[in-house]
């Protein structure tokens, strides 16, 4: 297992995370590099309305981060099945105050559940395989989730 850097193991710390759930990724574009993905080539999105390119572009990059984050050190990529509902998956909460800026207010995903059944509006690809990690990434790159959880221009 690759030695985890001084800086990585201060954020978990100060995160309040085991440094043995998490992956060490600190950049959007070193999670570009574990899964192999050249961060110069974003996809087109220049013919579409101008405010909705900016929110692509980021819900593009946060989908590279959640995937890099749920790589493991030997490649494998994990992904939520959503037909095993004993097969946890944890995603990330915010509470957001909005204003005349961010029109977004109260929580930034939303959940049901009654008795027999239960829905989420949480994207599998924004998920993640256990709450430490969920936490990390949460908090470590919450600017650059801003982006895709509220809307800006």
């Amino acid at each position: 297992m690759k030695k985890k850097s001084q800086k990585f193991l201060s954020l978990c710390k100060e995160y309040d995370v085991s440094p043995d759930n998490v992956r060490e990724v600190l950049s959007v574009k070193q999670a570009f590099k574990i899964r192999g993905v050249d961060i110069l080539k974003m996809p087109g999105v220049s013919k579409l309305p101008k405010r909705f390119r900016l929110w692509l572009e980021w819900l593009y990059k946060m989908a590279v981060v959640a995937e890099a984050f749920n790589t493991d050190e030997s490649g494998k990529l994990w992904i939520p099945n959503y037909n095993d509902s004993n097969e946890y998956k944890y995603e990330i909460w915010w509470d957001v105050k909005a204003d005349s800026k961010h029109t977004s207010g109260s929580g930034l995903s939303c959940d049901g559940c009654v008795g027999w059944s239960a829905a989420s509006d949480v994207p599998a690809r924004l998920c993640f395989k256990n709450r430490d990690t969920a936490i990390f990434v949460g908090k470590h790159f919450a600017k650059e989730f801003k982006y895709v959880q509220l809307h800006f221009e």
